[in-house]
C-alpha cells in the first residue's frame, strides 16, 4: 500500500475508534506529528486531518510555518512542557499549548503574550500519576492553580486539562496496564468535571485531552475529548 493510501486508513481507522469507543459528543484528534516526515504530514493533512500537534521549540514553529505558507490550514498545538525562557516563541505559532504544568511558565506566557497583544488557548497538566519524573500540577493543586491564573494571566485562556498517565513500562501485566490507566483516566474526567462545575457558566471550560496510541481507546471510554495520537497514525509506511 502506498503511503498516501496507508495514512489515510489509518486516520480513518482511528477515527472509527473514536466512534465505536467514545462515550458520547464530539471528540477532537490531534495528530502528533514530531517524529514524522514532513512530506507525510502533507499526506496526512491531505487525508483530513485539521489538527496537529508537536512539542519541540523552536522546531515546531519552523515545521508549522512551512506547512501554513504551502496553502494547509489546521490547528496548531504545542504539547510538550517548555522551559519559560523558550516561552517567547509560542505568541503567533501556536493555538494551543497543552502542558501548562507550573506557575512560572504561565507568569512568563502572560507576558510575552500581552507584549504581543494577544491571547492563547492552554490546557493545564495535570500528573494524575503522581509520578517524580513527570511534569504538571498535583491533583489537589489544580483547581487553584486554575484561580490564579484566571487572575493574574488574563491572556491564557484556560480550555480544560490534559494528562498521561503511567505507561505500560510501569505495569507488571497488561491487565494491571490497563485496570490503572482506565482508572487514571476516570480520576481525570471527576476533577474535569467538578472545576468545570465551579467556573462560570459564560467560560469555556470544555477540553479534556488524555489518550495516546497506545490508550486511547481506555481514555474514550472514560470521557475523553481529545486524544493525542502519534505513531498509529504513520505505522506501516514504505516510505521512512
Amino acid at each position: 500500500m502506498k503511503d498516501a493510501s496507508r495514512i489515510a486508513a489509518n486516520l480513518q481507522a482511528v477515527r472509527e475508534d473514536i466512534d465505536r469507543f467514545a462515550s458520547g459528543g464530539k471528540v477532537r484528534l490531534v495528530c502528533v506529528t514530531k517524529y514524522a516526515e514532513l512530506h507525510h504530514v502533507r499526506l496526512l493533512l491531505d487525508a483530513g486531518a485539521d489538527e496537529l500537534g508537536e512539542n519541540l521549540l523552536p522546531t515546531a514553529a519552523e515545521r508549522f510555518k512551512q506547512l501554513t505558507s504551502g496553502g494547509y490550514c489546521f490547528i496548531r498545538h504545542l504539547i510538550g512542557p517548555q522551559q519559560s525562557r523558550k516561552v517567547g516563541m509560542m505568541p503567533g505559532n501556536f493555538d494551543m499549548f497543552q502542558a501548562l504544568d507550573r506557575m512560572k511558565v504561565a507568569l512568563k506566557l502572560q507576558q510575552e503574550l500581552l507584549d504581543a497583544g494577544s491571547s492563547m488557548e492552554v490546557l493545564l497538566q495535570v500528573n494524575i500519576s503522581a509520578e517524580e519524573q513527570k511534569s504538571g500540577f498535583a491533583i489537589d493543586e489544580t483547581a487553584s492553580a486554575i484561580s490564579r491564573i484566571r487572575e493574574e494571566c488574563p491572556s491564557l485562556l484556560i480550555r480544560g486539562l490534559m494528562s498521561i498517565p503511567a505507561g505500560p513500562q510501569s505495569f507488571a501485566t497488561e491487565a494491571e496496564f490497563e485496570r490503572e490507566t482506565a482508572r487514571s483516566f476516570g480520576q481525570m474526567r471527576a476533577l474535569f468535571d467538578r472545576i468545570s462545575a465551579s467556573l462560570p457558566a459564560a467560560m469555556p471550560f470544555d477540553v479534556l485531552s488524555q489518550g495516546m496510541s497506545h490508550d486511547y481507546r481506555l481514555a474514550l471510554v472514560e470521557g475523553s475529548n481529545m486524544i493525542r495520537i502519534g505513531s498509529a497514525l504513520f505505522a506501516g509506511l514504505e516510505g521512512k
